[in-house]
This record gives C-alpha cells, structure tokens and sequence, in this order.
C-alpha cells in the first residue's frame, strides 16, 4: 500500500522540480516496490533531477538487463549524453544565479537585477577593457533571459537540447544558423556566425 504512494510522490516531486524530495521518495518507492523496472525508471529521473548522471545510467542500465528492449531506458541514456554534452556548455541557470527549479517570475526577477547592473548605459567602466568585458556579460544575460524566459526554449534546453540548433532536415551543419528568408519568390539562406 505505501509503494504506490511513494511512487505518486516521486513522480510530483521529478515533475514539480523538486530535486531532492523527489530522489528521497523515489529512493523509498524503489526500497518498497523491490527494484522494480517502474521503480528503477523513477529513481533514474529523480537522480537525473539532481544532476546525479552515473547513478542514473546504473538505473537505465540495471533495467536493460532485464527487458534490453526498453524504450525508457534507451532513451535516459541518450537524454544523460545530451545533459552530459550540455554540461560542458554554457549554463544560463548559472549565469542569472537561479536553480534549476527556479519559476518564471523568478528567472524574470534574477535577469532585471542581473541586466540593471550591466547594462551599458548603467555600468561605469574603468578603463575599455572593462567596458567590453560588462558589454560582453550583459550579451550573455540578455541570451540566458531569452532561452530561459521562453517556456518552448527552456524546455528544449533542460532536455539537453541546443536552443539555438535551428537545423531542420536537409539543412547543411554549419559553426552558425541558417535563416531562409524569401525574397522575390526565391528561397535565400543567410549564414549568421
């Protein structure tokens, strides 16, 4: 009786953001369901939630041993490469100095504060360099605003992916974007980047 408890307060906490409540009761859910593969895919989200990717690998991995054909765990363990590669890019969480969990307001509330005290026409340089290096932090905020501000952006981004890849199919990769724009009924890629 107290496993499917467990288990509907896991999945609350992992959807809410609740980082450690959610590993506490997926960790209990999994003590009482006997390490079953529902179990061990909720305990794989909630160590994913605390950024805990080799636990959760365990957990993906323990599963394909028993059912190798898993969905579920197939796809954490491309989800922990992406966060893993996201890992090693820019963190606009960390640039606003907000959580992970943070709401919107306060993602809003972190980039005015942030934005106010770098903005050029605010920010008193000492010397040119200094200046540059305000104006480059300010670009960094505004970009970490527009990712995390932007409910479909930061959705794409806390899955792992790149918010910026633009790339449909048959598009060329590139080091930037490409932008079709139409002019005068023709199709024009213009490479920014």
């Amino acid at each position: 009786l107290a496993a499917p408890r467990y288990a509907h307060l896991c999945k609350c906490h992992t959807t809410l953001k609740e980082a450690s409540k959610a590993l506490a009761s997926c960790a209990e859910h999994k003590r009482l369901d006997g390490a079953s593969s529902g179990s061990r895919l909720y305990m794989a989200e909630a160590h994913i939630l605390n950024e805990q990717f080799d636990e959760a690998t365990h957990e993906y991995n323990a599963i394909r041993e028993v059912d190798e054909s898993s969905k579920e765990a197939r796809e954490g363990l491309q989800l922990i490469d992406k966060l893993k590669r996201r890992a090693l890019q820019v963190d606009h969480y960390k640039i606003l100095g907000v959580g992970r969990s943070a709401t919107e307001r306060e993602i809003k509330r972190a980039y005015h504060k942030a934005a106010v005290r770098y903005h050029p026409d605010k920010y008193v340089a000492k010397n040119d360099a200094d200046a540059a290096a305000a104006d480059a932090k300010f670009k960094e905020i505004a970009r970490a605003y527009e990712v995390l501000g932007d409910e479909e952006l930061r959705r794409k981004y806390d899955l792992g992916e790149d918010p910026d890849d633009q790339q449909r199919p048959g598009q060329p990769r590139g080091g930037g974007h490409f932008r079709p724009m139409h002019h005068g009924g023709q199709r024009v890629h213009v490479h920014f980047g």
